[in-house]
């Protein structure tokens, strides 16, 4: 299940899901080859498009991405929705690849109260098979809030709610809480704590990349980013 972001982007489809099953993610992919890209803006509109031709030489289909988002922002008020979808390489032997797509829907909106912001958002995942194996389903829900104690040092707070459909009932939920502290413009210093539970004894994770071994997890991450 997702982190919380610090500001509403267009971007923010890119969340990704924990290992809340064992191997099962679902998560978006994040990187496309290829890429051909529009971004507009229109006063508060903003609109966006991707076209990624994948990396199969005489196969625009396979590996291929598809991408539409639009935003909108005025004054206090933020809001975005996004749809993306991505082929498999089936056609591809190195590696092989037995999804068909992967799609996602997403929609958030956050309003400012002076120095604290509430946020939510919905995302819908849907993966299919070239196999006979049953497409995978789940309906996400967030929401959060940020307040700014001083221009430097901000305090993120969020729960996150997964419904999974289809071959499990773990349905996990996530409570995260993040502080962050402005170094400069451009780099900060982040301490994150997650605490993750499943139902019905399934495992959880409160990462993406490890696998859950109970139905309980908290994790702590510490670090720095350097935006490029």
């Amino acid at each position: 299940m997702a982190m919380p972001l610090s500001r509403l982007k267009i971007a923010f489809k890119r969340a990704t899901s924990s290992t809340a099953i064992g191997g099962r993610k679902d998560g978006l992919f994040s990187r496309a080859s290829n890429a051909i890209r529009y971004d507009g803006s229109f006063g508060g509109l903003k609109l966006g498009a991707t076209v990624a031709l994948g990396e199969v030489a005489g196969d625009f289909k396979s590996s291929s991405k598809y991408s539409l988002g639009v935003g909108y922002s005025a004054g206090k008020f933020a809001a975005a929705a996004t749809w993306d979808r991505q082929n498999g390489a089936g056609s591809s032997t190195t590696p092989a690849d037995s999804t068909d797509y992967i799609q996602g829907i997403h929609a958030g909106a956050s309003y400012a109260f002076g120095d604290l912001k509430l946020f939510a958002g919905y995302r819908n995942y849907k993966k299919t098979f070239t196999t006979a194996a049953a497409e995978e389903r789940s309906d996400m829900y967030w929401g959060g809030a940020s307040y700014d104690f001083t221009p430097a040092f901000t305090l993120y707070g969020a729960v996150y709610k997964q419904n999974i459909k289809g071959g499990s009932n773990a349905d996990p939920i996530l409570f995260s809480l993040r502080g962050q502290y402005a170094l400069s413009k451009r780099t900060l210093a982040y301490l994150s704590v997650g605490y993750a539970e499943a139902r019905n004894g399934q495992n959880v994770s409160v990462s993406r990349d490890f696998v859950g071994f109970a139905n309980n997890q908290t994790g702590v991450m510490a670090g720095l980013q350097h935006r490029f």
